[in-house]
């Protein structure tokens, strides 16, 4: 059972600077960055696949000493095949799922949002873009909502949070600083 610190949500909310940054405070913790692949059809749904099995085998080996910060997983691979994917995801997504509960590992899932207002603001900056689509404003509201809807279904369909290990803390970080954000992800973790 490792505790693992899941950071997921729409572009530009600030998920991959508050990993680096938490990687620096938690000692002995391992940070990855999962953004998974621009391949699309049936070869990017077989490597995406493949991917997240390895990572789901690897991880359900480890004990409770490993701490890791996954900055996106196969949640971010869930949306966005539905967004600008031409493969059905959706099974694998179950599976995996059910993997990660079957684990028992301690789960905090974050799920990171900014104002809408604000989009613009951190569209502004210098990234790598990963996939075919460009960030708007209309796009990155899109994400937010399709991760809403996937947060709705972890709670009622798989009844992921109901469980003393696994916890959901929503984060806005519109108006947070970077330390703000880690500070709140921390005191979230229990850890001072």
């Amino acid at each position: 059972m490792a505790k693992l610190i899941i950071l997921e949500g729409a572009r530009t909310a600030g998920k991959s600077t508050a990993a680096r940054a938490l990687r620096e405070t938690l000692k002995s913790s391992t940070l990855i960055n999962m953004t998974g692949f621009p391949e699309d059809g049936r070869y990017g749904l077989e490597k995406i696949v493949k991917y997240y099995d390895a990572f789901l085998t690897y991880i359900n080996l480890l004990d409770n000493q490993y701490t890791f910060i996954l900055d996106r997983t196969f949640f971010t691979e869930m949306v966005f095949s539905i967004l600008y994917k031409h493969y059905d995801f959706n099974p694998y997504y179950d599976g995996f799922v059910n993997r990660l509960i079957i684990g028992n590992h301690e789960i905090h899932f974050f799920l990171f949002s900014v104002n809408d207002e604000d989009i613009k603001f951190r569209l502004i900056r210098n990234k790598t873009d990963y996939f075919s689509t460009k960030d708007t404003i209309e796009e990155i509201i899109h994400q937010k909502k399709k991760y809403d809807d996937l947060v709705y279904e972890l709670s009622y369909r798989f009844n992921f949070f109901n469980n003393k290990e696994r916890f959901f803390h929503p984060i806005n970080t519109s108006y947070m600083r970077e330390d703000e954000v880690v500070r709140y992800i921390k005191d979230k973790l229990e850890i001072l």
